[in-house]
């Protein structure tokens, strides 16, 4: 699925054809259950958003999680598990083709924990790990993947109907970092920090999907420029409104915040959620 968005498009070599061992081996850590997840974190100074049950980790490129218990697959999508892993596999591959493509563009040697391999807007990172996260199981071993994620849309929906807040797409798209969307939260959601923080995965994966699909691609081309700053460690906030503006001044963002409410209301009408 990851190939068959972005592979033609920027040449990107399948991982089979790395010739270092450390980029082409995805590797992950599973724990039995949450209590040793947890005991792991503590034991390494880790310290998580509350109720995360996985993470990549850019120092050592491994997926850390436990087994979800009751995360069977529902609706024929993939199983809560099954979308973490999904998830954060995403952030394996971003990483990898990052340093790879930066290294290949400059000639230089780049750090796995360095700020460019890190990428340069939240919404990206955790957007497109929910977009490719979305999967279906066809049966015989045949999967769809990059459909609407069910339970992402309940949790946006929930919101809207319970009248709660939740994020403006001005604040979505400057959003640069994971602790900044933590410290971010706190402040706006005086005690409701870490519903704000899931939401905000939330609506960064509808914005990915609007920006692919909507109306048969309207939107991809300018989407697909910027996943091209972002894999070079070239992107920022500024770098996606330069993108979408052309660098016109005072550019009127409501045109597009219609299109795109109206482009998860109408996934909510799809999938039932009234």
């Amino acid at each position: 699925a990851f190939h068959g968005v972005f592979g033609e498009r920027l040449k990107l070599r399948q991982i089979e054809e790395f010739e270092r061992e450390d980029m082409r081996t995805l590797k992950i850590w599973c724990f039995f259950d949450q209590n040793a997840f947890q005991d792991y974190q503590k034991a390494i100074g880790m310290r998580l958003p509350p109720g995360a049950p996985a993470y990549y980790r850019r120092d050592d490129q491994w997926i850390t999680l436990f087994e979800i218990p009751g995360a069977a697959t529902q609706h024929g999508e993939a199983s809560l598990k099954l979308n973490v892993v999904l998830h954060e596999a995403t952030h394996q591959l971003i990483h990898l083709y990052r340093k790879a493509l930066i290294e290949k563009e400059t000639g230089e040697e780049v750090l796995w924990l360095s700020k460019e391999a890190g990428g340069g807007t939240h919404w990206f990172r955790e957007g497109i790990a929910e977009f490719f996260s979305g999967a279906k199981d066809l049966g015989n071993g045949e999967w769809e993947f990059l459909i609407p994620v069910r339970h992402r849309l309940a949790e946006w929906y929930r919101t809207r109907k319970g009248k709660r807040s939740e994020w403006s797409l001005e604040e979505l798209l400057s959003m640069r970092t994971g602790p900044e969307l933590q410290a971010r939260s706190a402040r706006k959601g005086l005690g409701d920090q870490r519903r704000l923080s899931s939401l905000f995965y939330a609506q960064a994966w509808s914005w990915v999907h609007f920006l692919y699909f909507y109306k048969d691609g309207k939107y991809r081309e300018k989407f697909l420029k910027f996943v091209d700053l972002e894999l070079t460690g070239k992107a920022s906030p500024e770098a996606f409104t330069q993108v979408w503006t052309g660098g016109t001044k005072d550019y009127d963002w409501e045109p597009v915040r219609k299109e795109w409410l109206g482009y998860v209301q109408g996934l909510w009408n799809k999938l039932g959620l009234r």
